[in-house]
């Protein structure tokens, strides 16, 4: 081959890329049963702006105890907030009956300063501790994210969402209470 040898290794950043994602599939409690996203407009999030969404839990009858729900923020360089409060309502869809309201965090600058979560492009994601969410009445369960930080209007944050695990209902994470 004309001009030397080619380097067959894979390039560093599709390996910090690529890497982080490998390693959470291999740690996630259950299997992902739900994962969706929702836009939000212009990059800003509004205190008015809420995120709905809808899990049927009949399409699994493999999970009869409950979910692990964590919410998936991103976010670009314009987002300067250590953290992202996301309150999220839970309510069974049957019966109307809320379940949970509790507060998730998103950690999204570390201690030291550095920014955290998985980039793609000018995308930062991060995701917010686990919460456990009980099955309820019916099979469907409705979400509704609202962000619960001071300011009336967040800049910066491209769309949020959640992802749900089966639970095997053993070690359940509780309500934080915040």
């Amino acid at each position: 081959m004309a001009g030397g040898t080619r380097d067959r290794k894979m390039p560093r950043r599709v390996l910090d890329i690529l890497l982080p994602a490998i390693v959470l599939a291999f740690v996630s409690c259950g299997h992902v049963v739900y994962h969706n996203h929702s836009s939000l407009d212009d990059g800003k999030w509004g205190r008015g702006d809420t995120l709905s969404f809808m899990y049927d839990g009949s399409l699994d009858k493999r999970n009869t105890a409950g979910y692990e729900l964590s919410v998936e923020v991103r976010a670009d360089a314009s987002y300067t907030y250590k953290n992202l409060d996301v309150r999220v309502e839970s309510r069974d869809t049957r019966s109307g009956r809320i379940i949970q309201v509790d507060t998730l965090r998103c950690a999204v600058f570390g201690d030291d300063g550095r920014r955290l979560g998985a980039t793609a492009g000018m995308l930062y994601q991060v995701s917010s501790e686990t919460l456990y969410v009980p099955k309820g009445v019916g099979d469907s369960i409705s979400f509704r994210l609202t962000h619960a930080m001071h300011e009336d209007e967040l800049q910066g944050v491209a769309d949020a969402g959640i992802k749900l695990n089966a639970s095997s209902g053993h070690g359940r994470h509780q309500s934080s209470g915040r």
